[in-house]
């Protein structure tokens, strides 16, 4: 490239690329381990650069997750294939999901693989001609919307869904909430690949609660951005469990879900709404697994099973 008469404008320009590749490959090379630990979430490089989360750490409490597996398993129970109606969908103009990959000079974009190219001077001539072609591989991002029609399906699923329930009070911070995070990133790759539905409710004191449901607008990479948000404070457990049930009771997409409370175990709940619990959760058929991220204690009074994590 030294011999040819490129321009000036050309040059800076090729200079300014570089110097952003070279942001992206660093970028990717310091997360490589978490995102192999979570192959399905399509984290793009801009849900990476805005998590503030330690991304090292995270990898390391993902890297063995048979306990996870076995709890991701455990919740929503076993049932035969089901017929229901299902809306049509069509496309529009809009780019809020990942549908694929396709040809692009999208840089924010671009899949890891194809940062190799520039590892070798050869073929670094290579990948700067894809980009000026905008033919470099990228993540297909567009939306879809609801039309009138209905179509029968046919599905079989092997477990429920699962209403996920995140302590994010003051006692959570630091390693604690760090160690919550990198469980519900886990579980809801698992529930991507077994096509399960997650309802993540993020909760503090007394009626603060944020929701957000997986879905194929709402994936993993909005997750991941959902959870860079906490409330501090005090804990409440009313009401993450009140709004848990309520959406198993009412949503057709979490019938047969179980509740899974991730906390520090530092509340326990009153007398009068055990009863009030008990009665929702035989009505549901139901089952409360908690997993203690930093707490001592080894039962309470609402929980089906305990893990310690």
């Amino acid at each position: 490239m030294e011999d040819e008469n490129i321009p000036q404008h050309i040059t800076k320009k090729l200079t300014s690329l570089n110097g952003t590749l070279t942001q992206i490959s660093d970028k990717y090379e310091e997360v490589k381990e978490f995102l192999a630990k979570c192959p399905d979430a399509d984290f793009s490089y801009t849900d990476i650069i805005n998590s503030q989360d330690d991304f090292t750490a995270l990898a390391r409490l993902l890297h063995d997750n048979q306990r996870i597996k076995d709890l991701a398993h455990k919740m929503g129970r076993i049932y035969i294939s089901e017929e229901k109606k299902k809306a049509t969908k069509i496309p529009e103009a809009s780019k809020n999901e990942v549908h694929g990959t396709h040809r692009s000079n999208d840089l924010m974009r671009m899949l890891p693989s194809e940062l190799v190219n520039l590892e070798d001077e050869t073929l670094e001539v290579l990948f700067y001609a894809r980009l000026l072609e905008h033919n470099l591989l990228t993540y297909e991002l567009q939306g879809v919307t609801y039309i009138n029609g209905e179509e029968q399906q046919t599905s079989q699923k092997r477990t429920g869904p699962v209403v996920a329930c995140l302590d994010t009070s003051g006692s959570m911070a630091g390693a604690p909430l760090l160690k919550a995070k990198a469980l519900l990133l886990a579980i809801a790759n698992i529930l991507k690949q077994e096509q399960r539905s997650l309802h993540v409710l993020l909760f503090g004191s007394n009626g603060e609660l944020k929701e957000f449901s997986m879905n194929e607008v709402n994936n993993s990479s909005g997750l991941l951005s959902f959870l860079q948000q906490s409330f501090g404070g005090g804990t409440d457990f009313e009401t993450p469990l009140k709004r848990a049930l309520e959406i198993i009771k009412n949503d057709e997409d979490f019938i047969k879900a179980d509740i899974l409370m991730i906390s520090d175990g530092d509340c326990i709940l009153s007398t009068e709404f055990i009863g009030s619990l008990d009665t929702e959760k035989n009505l549901l058929d139901c089952s409360i697994y908690s997993v203690l991220c930093d707490g001592k204690r080894v039962e309470d009074n609402f929980s089906d099973e305990i893990i310690l994590l």
